[in-house]
């Protein structure tokens, strides 16, 4: 187990459990691109990002507003990482969010990642940062 937890903070360091503590960039009206049934969608989005492009949430979680709305749920950090696919992605599936891939704008340039969209669309966070929440949250 200890072995276990040693990966997923090398993989995965820790986060505040309010993720916009290392956003530095927010964005009022960006754009993402992702497929649906093959067929490339665009749209238009409130979003944070770092400046390297590898954390994305949406303006609403980043003031803090939708996170304290995530259920409190028991992970089994073992039968998470045992899963094929990015555990992000399946503790999206656990909490009924939507997991995505996706394209998203900053600075000129087009930056990949994915996200897990909860409720109406409106909130949302890479898996990754999803994922960080949870593992704080068990400590």
């Amino acid at each position: 187990m200890l072995n276990l937890l040693i990966k997923i903070i090398i993989l995965f360091p820790p986060v505040s459990v309010h993720a916009a503590s290392s956003v530095e960039n927010c964005i009022e009206n960006g754009k993402i691109r992702f497929s649906i049934n093959s067929v490339e969608q665009e749209e238009n989005a409130a979003y944070c990002t770092n400046k390297s492009g590898t954390m994305l949430i949406s303006k609403k979680c980043a003031s803090g507003e939708c996170l304290s709305t995530l259920p409190n749920i028991n992970l089994n950090l073992g039968e998470l990482f045992s899963t094929a696919g990015k555990p992000g992605f399946e503790l999206c599936r656990q909490l009924h969010g939507t997991g995505q891939l996706l394209e998203f704008s900053f600075a000129n340039k087009w930056y990949k990642l994915d996200r897990c969209s909860f409720a109406d669309g409106n909130w949302f966070l890479d898996t990754d940062q999803l994922l960080n929440i949870y593992i704080k949250r068990q400590k």
